[in-house]
């Protein structure tokens, strides 16, 4: 009776409803009951054969469960800080994790924002080549029409050569020509004269015959 009216011996009661010893304190709770199980021995053998008489067996009986009810109480409160450690514990892995996921998910966006960007760039890139070869077509074809412009503007500068020499041997024809009419047109006039010189000597000639 008097262990059921200790104060510790309560509270270890309302420690065990109360559910703070945990099952992590198995061999402490196997080392006390080993210390209540020496009580109970001792009591027995106290009952059987012991020189003690019944008062002093009550109160070494309730000095051990006080004793015993002190341990557990400690172990109760170990168990307890044990347990808010633990929490505090578990509390900084949650933290930890969210951070973990926090930065998984940071670099996760930073890295669609690098393949974005790198597929923009070959995007970019793909349209500067094909800008630069329409280019070089567009310059090759020029290439070509200046050549065939310049081959026949040379063409071209031949036949005006042609051209211009054409002209020069028909204008020294023609002077040759000309100077043909006016030697003719002299040799004519020439003829003329003489011819006019011989009748106007004819006539002289006639009057003198007929005038005989």
């Amino acid at each position: 009776q008097e262990l059921g009216t200790c104060p510790h011996s309560q509270r270890i009661g309302r420690s065990q409803a109360s559910g703070i010893i945990s099952s992590e304190d198995t061999d402490n709770s196997g080392t006390f009951l080993s210390k209540a199980q020496a009580i109970a021995l001792s009591s027995s053998e106290d009952t059987d054969g012991s020189r003690a008489s019944a008062p002093e067996a009550a109160r070494l009986l309730a000095k051990q469960g006080e004793q015993l009810g002190e341990d557990l109480w400690k172990v109760a409160e170990k168990t307890a800080a044990s347990q808010e450690e633990l929490h505090r514990l578990r509390d900084a892995v949650v933290a930890k994790q969210l951070f973990v996921t926090q930065r998984e998910n940071a670099i996760d966006a930073a890295y669609a924002r690098l393949l974005e960007q790198q597929d923009r760039r070959s995007r970019e890139s793909e349209m500067m080549s094909q800008e630069a070869a329409t280019q070089a077509a567009e310059l090759h074809k020029l290439s070509n029409e200046i050549k065939m412009a310049t081959r026949k503007n040379e063409e071209q500068a031949v036949m005006v050569r042609e051209v211009q020499h054409t002209l020069q041997s028909m204008a020294n024809r023609a002077y040759n020509v000309k100077l043909e009419v006016i030697d003719r047109q002299e040799e004519l006039e020439t003829r003329e004269a003489a011819l006019h010189f011989m009748e106007n000597a004819w006539d002289c000639l006639t009057q003198r015959v007929s005038t005989k």
